[in-house]
């Protein structure tokens, strides 16, 4: 197999899965938020902008100079100076006052006062209605508030618009999709050093080993744990049963699915929370598990000095005797024989 096929065939390293599947997760989450936000801050400028606009508008219609000159032919000379402090107090684009024929008494460029008002947009406001909208006029396209403009009388004589250039609007929301642009991106480095970080710790905690790695070692103990012919019994620091083997059941005789239970309930007479409490090994010990002889090994599980759990191993003692008078009896074969070879020889 060549080098390009055992690269495509290697698995993917934990540490590489766990960095590419949080930045994934980090980018989606984070581009969510960052146009939700977005959007609903964006709103939120162009109706703060709109309610100021609004609020001027509403100043200059409460005028008495204002009132009692629109409609007169010369009002201009008196609403064009007052008009026109207010705007460049209030930074607004333009203020622009209109009798009921749509008629400008005042306009930030003094050259258009007299003329018809442009942008299609201030038929509500003709009729006492007060509201924002979006029109295109001769400065440009514009955020623009209109608002009635009433004499003492209670008669409507005309309309005062106050506006601000989109131009403006745009180049708030501009400043603030940076910041939110600088806010995302900042939260996805910070993302990415935190997973750098948390796949670091995980490889520590597996002691470096990958996933298939772990897999195939899990294997390997089940094979060997099965093919030895020792019963063996393990518990974690609590006296839980994490590992039984097939000959430990037949020995014990134990049929049901013990793993996580505790050692005492299954087999009261263990000693493996004695060990685990001691943690001093105990070897070749007699004794009587569920009405079986055996003999047992228990060893302490360490780990950084501290011990985390132990070990049994278990023999049928009817089975060690069975083995340990065939051997005698293989030795004394061996003896007879070699008796009868030196009866010969001589």
């Amino acid at each position: 197999m060549d080098e390009k096929a055992k690269s495509k065939n290697k698995p993917i390293r934990i540490k590489n899965k766990i960095m590419a599947l949080t930045t994934i997760i980090l980018i989606i989450t984070l581009s969510i938020v960052g146009i939700i936000v977005e959007r609903i801050a964006t709103s939120r400028i162009e109706n703060r902008l709109g309610n100021h606009a609004l609020d001027i508008a509403h100043s200059v219609a409460e005028i008495e100079q204002i009132k009692q000159n629109v409609g007169k032919p010369d009002g201009h000379l008196i609403i064009q100076p007052i008009a026109d402090g207010i705007r460049k107090k209030t930074e607004a684009e333009f203020i622009v006052v209109i009798d009921m024929n749509r008629v400008r008494y005042s306009h930030s460029v003094p050259d258009r006062i007299g003329k018809t008002f442009v942008g299609g947009d201030e038929g509500p406001a003709l009729q006492g209605k007060e509201y924002t909208s979006k029109a295109v006029g001769t400065l440009g396209p514009s955020l623009r508030a209109f608002v009635p403009l009433y004499n003492n009388d209670g008669r409507q004589v005309g309309v005062v618009t106050v506006g601000i250039m989109m131009t403006d609007v745009n180049a708030l929301k501009g400043e603030l999709r940076s910041w939110i642009f600088f806010a995302v991106t900042l939260g996805l480095v910070i993302g990415i050093l935190g997973s750098n970080y948390l796949a670091e710790n995980i490889k520590k905690a597996i002691f470096g080993m990958e996933p298939y790695e772990i897999a195939s070692m899990f294997n390997e103990r089940e094979a060997l744990l099965e093919a030895i012919r020792e019963g063996i019994l393990a518990v974690d620091k609590n006296g839980s049963i994490t590992v039984i083997n097939s000959e430990a059941r037949r020995i014990l005789g134990i049929r049901d699915n013990v793993q996580g239970r505790n050692v005492t309930e299954v087999i009261p007479n263990s000693r493996l929370v004695e060990v685990i409490e001691s943690g001093v090994a105990e070897y070749d010990q007699e004794q009587r598990i569920k009405d079986v002889r055996v003999l047992t090994n228990r060893v302490p599980v360490k780990l950084k000095d501290q011990v985390i759990g132990a070990i049994a191993s278990i023999r049928d003692m009817t089975e060690v005797n069975i083995m340990a008078e065939e051997l005698t009896g293989v030795k004394k074969y061996v003896q007879a024989k070699k008796g009868g070879i030196k009866a010969e020889a001589a």
